[in-house]
């Protein structure tokens, strides 16, 4: 990888909340660059809904598949959703001097939301880095960098830490303004503290999720050697449903799991009392996983094991 200039940068680019490379009407992506994002500040969209609205993913891979982007995206920069403020909040014509302070004086670049209004002015954040990174350390300093707002008192909408988020353009709605501050494409080591804590809790519930499986395979050994009559049943009492979840993939957010099958970047996976899950995701529906009502699936714990690792056989 080279380092290039700023007008150099090209990300992944779609119109519209509903173009996809992948799904029942694949389109190809397209492709932007940092240079056209600066121009769109100052000349941006005007009133244009999401399902038509141009957004980027700030990775060069022409992909929405989190998958694919975890394993091949090359990120270039950093974006944030900021919903609510700080108290008192700032104008968004100041936010972008607040965190590029925090930042080392890094280059922010800050926007209006299309449903920002001038008593409440959320904006979006787009910070290009000074070298890239893979898909999985994109993630870690992507929460890193909400740690960071939330430390400032700034409200970030988390959906901006999975890998295929999509990051809305520039769009003009009643109210909209815009700022910059900084000089320079932003160091990762500038994040490198939050980082190093957000690894060392990865690597601490890895390893409290492979001991709890450890735990449940000797659990059940012993159940299924007293001859139960339901092997289903036991393999249930055993095995947790969320170490299960994030055992095949799924992030949690807040009290949800996020699907590694999702595209949407919502959290839509409810884990219930009694070792049941429900899942909003249509992409878990349509490879039917556990019980399909709809654009919804739901099940147990023995329900995971049989689709992740025997294919539902």
């Amino acid at each position: 990888l080279h380092v290039v200039s700023v007008s150099d940068l090209i990300f992944a680019s779609g119109k519209g909340q509903y173009h996809s490379d992948g799904g029942k009407s694949p389109r190809p992506l397209q492709q932007t660059s940092l240079a056209n994002i600066v121009a769109m500040m100052s000349s941006p969209q005007t009133n244009t809904d999401k399902s038509d609205g141009l957004w980027i993913i700030p990775s060069n891979l022409l992909t929405r598949t989190k998958a694919a982007q975890l394993a091949d995206g090359v990120f270039w920069a950093l974006w944030g959703d900021l919903d609510g403020g700080i108290t008192p909040p700032p104008l968004t014509a100041d936010v972008a001097g607040i965190v590029s302070e925090a930042l080392n004086g890094a280059d922010v670049m800050a926007w209006s939301t299309a449903s920002a209004t001038e008593e409440n002015q959320k904006a979006r954040l787009l910070i290009p880095l000074a070298t890239p990174v893979n898909g999985i350390e994109y993630q870690r300093l992507a929460k890193a960098l909400n740690n960071k707002l939330a430390g400032l008192g700034v409200v970030p909408d988390r959906k901006t830490e999975s890998a295929n988020q999509i990051m809305y353009l520039p769009n003009k709605g009643k109210f909209y303004t815009t700022s910059r501050s900084g000089s320079g494409r932003m160091s990762v080591s500038v994040l490198a503290d939050e980082v190093a804590l957000i690894v060392a809790a990865e690597e601490a519930q890895a390893e409290a999720d492979r001991l709890s499986r450890i735990r449940s395979d000797e659990k059940l050994a012993a159940r299924l050697a007293t001859g139960t009559a339901s092997p289903i049943k036991a393999f249930n009492e055993c095995y947790d449903v969320a170490e299960m979840w994030r055992h095949y993939g799924a992030k949690q957010v807040g009290t949800r799991y996020l699907s590694p099958h999702s595209d949407s970047g919502n959290a839509a996976i409810e884990i219930k009392d009694g070792g049941r899950w429900i899942s909003s995701h249509g992409s878990d529906a349509a490879l039917g996983i556990g019980k399909v009502t709809g654009t919804s699936c739901s099940g147990d714990a023995f329900d995971l094991f049989k689709f992740f690792e025997h294919g539902n056989d």
